[in-house]
């Protein structure tokens, strides 16, 4: 066998983001509708000692944001909402997420001392090393493991449902997940005309745990039928391994508009 060339990589990654999204508390607006609203309530009478009232109707806007028209029908100024029970209604649903992928990639190439007419066989092989992982943190009010249920902040933790405290973004479970992925890889490329050649690949990848491992090879032909005129035809299989938060038990919101 002639020379072989050799090349070692190693890549090292790191992706922070963090997700706030303001979301309405549902016991808040509850207590709001009742006349119990706001963050100086300090009685159970509504609408008296600090407690306000949330109205959800037409009277208490003056005009539409978008397209500036005044509601000069229902209006009534005694009815609008303060921003102070706006700010009252409204908390944080904050996700902060940390990925990290470690790369070590190992390949050897060459030619072959046999060949065809159009010249010789040249092939590569090599290793990889993957190391993957996750890290997610939601603050409190997002946290399933502290606010599972509607009324958690009022300490109830059992529920069937465990749909978290805001009206419309479902909890989050803190995640630290890692994996390692292992993949073996070889090709070559085989001249067999001179305006005809054919590349032969093969990868083995190993998951690991509940995903397991697949093989997956790859066939492609190349084809110079004229100097302005090129075929190129492949067939194979390919597989992309699920993220690490579609395996483990998460808890989603989905919206579905039929």
């Amino acid at each position: 066998m002639s020379a072989f060339n050799w090349d070692v990589g190693v890549t090292f990654m790191v992706n922070t983001r963090e997700i706030v999204t303001p979301d309405i508390v549902v016991t808040r607006l509850q207590a709001a509708l009742n006349g119990l609203g706001g963050p100086n309530c300090t009685t159970a009478t509504p609408g008296a000692n600090g407690c306000l009232w949330l109205n959800p109707f037409s009277s208490a806007v003056q005009s539409n944001v978008v397209t500036g028209q005044m509601n000069n029908v229902t209006f009534d100024p005694n009815a609008v909402n303060s921003r102070e029970l706006a700010a009252w209604l409204y908390q944080d649903n904050t996700i902060e997420d940390e990925t990290s992928s470690f790369v070590v990639d190992a390949v050897l190439n060459g030619q072959m001392p046999i060949g065809f007419q159009a010249g010789d066989i040249s092939w590569a092989a090599g290793v990889q090393y993957r190391e993957e992982t996750l890290e997610r943190d939601p603050n409190d009010l997002a946290d399933i493991t502290k606010n599972p249920c509607v009324n958690s902040l009022s300490g109830n933790m059992n529920c069937a449902t465990q749909s978290g405290i805001f009206t419309f973004l479902g909890p989050t479970t803190p995640a630290d997940l890692s994996r390692d992925v292992k993949a073996v890889f070889g090709e070559s490329n085989v001249p067999l005309l001179e305006s005809l050649s054919a590349q032969v690949a093969v990868r083995y990848e190993d998951y690991g745990g509940s995903v397991g491992s697949t093989t997956n090879p790859k066939l492609s032909l190349r084809w110079q039928a004229l100097d302005w005129l090129t075929f190129r035809g492949s067939v194979g299989t390919t597989f992309r391994g699920p993220q690490q938060t579609q395996l483990a038990n998460q808890t989603a919101t989905v919206l579905s508009f039929i």
